[in-house]
């Protein structure tokens, strides 16, 4: 309860800030009822491809650390199914998915887990560089820090690239899971090759949502609409109390976009969270329909 009353309280204080009314949400245009549909098509496959290539990149990452040889279609469904666990307030339970899902498959738990966190790291080292760029579209003293954000970002990245950085955290990561077996991070190039294509990943992402943007009539910077939606999700990521990042990440991006798309920010965010859920629930189901089938099978003979 705690949780859902810290998300509702931060999402109030955004909005507020930002002076956005119920008066102006009603009086939007009709257009942000009646989306192309071609265009919401468009965007909704490159979302899907997205998130695919997501659990295609733990698939990589997680053969490389020494988990055997998961397949890419059944390693895509086992990361999709367990990545629907965000939406359960604790930010454990993807982890925790993950672990027992991956295991069914023969991967050993701290392979599998050592995976996504290095995986979550990177990809929000990535998410971070692409998203400061959207503190340079706001006004004031926003936009004053957004150099000395880029700088830090930067140097954490740098910081998280670091070979020895990344073997000391699977070290304490394993001794959490009370593991036998450290995973060893392979060359001192993981880092680099990794976080380029978890770069790549979120340009994608970026992509996507500029696509859902337009598919509403909207005309905007691409790279502002992109950088926002990214940055967003990231500063929901990191509000740990909310599932998911709902309501913080829309209360953020709000703010990103209101400066180019005035009222109709609000209803891209709210818009917005309805598709990416739907097609993230749609893209697990099909991407780990089968798995979860294999799951159900093997839990009836037990």
């Amino acid at each position: 309860m705690g949780q859902w009353t810290a998300t509702v309280l931060v999402t109030w204080f955004i909005l507020d800030r930002l002076g956005v009314s119920v008066s102006e949400v009603r009086s939007l245009e009709a257009r942000w009822w009646s989306p192309d549909l071609v265009g919401l098509g468009g965007a909704s496959l490159l979302l899907v491809a997205c998130y695919a290539l997501s659990g295609a990149l733990w698939v990589g990452m997680t053969r490389e650390l020494g988990g055997g040889s998961l397949g890419v279609g059944a390693g895509v469904g086992v990361y999709l199914i367990a990545n629907l666990g965000r939406y359960v307030p604790g930010k454990v339970w993807q982890i925790l998915g993950l672990a027992y899902l991956a295991g069914r498959r023969g991967v050993p738990s701290s392979v599998a887990t050592s995976a996504a966190v290095l995986g979550q790291a990177l990809s929000l080292a990535g998410a971070a560089l692409v998203g400061s760029f959207a503190l340079f579209s706001l006004d004031g003293a926003e936009r004053r820090l957004a150099p000395w954000v880029l700088g830090i970002v930067v140097a954490g990245i740098v910081l998280t690239l670091s070979r020895g950085f990344m073997q000391r955290a699977l070290g304490l990561w394993t001794r959490v899971l009370k593991a036998s077996e450290v995973p060893r991070v392979p060359g001192v190039t993981f880092g680099l090759r990794w976080s380029l294509a978890y770069a790549l990943n979120w340009l994608g992402y970026g992509l996507a949502f500029v696509l859902f943007v337009a598919a509403f009539g909207v005309s905007a910077p691409a790279g502002a609409v992109a950088s926002a939606f990214v940055a967003a999700y990231v500063l929901g990521y990191l509000a740990l109390f909310a599932p998911a990042g709902i309501g913080v990440r829309e209360g953020f991006l709000v703010a990103f976009l209101t400066g180019s798309l005035g009222g109709g920010a609000v209803a891209v965010a709210a818009l917005s969270r309805l598709w990416l859920t739907a097609v993230e629930v749609v893209a697990a189901l099909a991407f780990g329909g089968r798995e979860l089938k294999r799951n159900a099978r093997t839990g009836a003979r037990a």
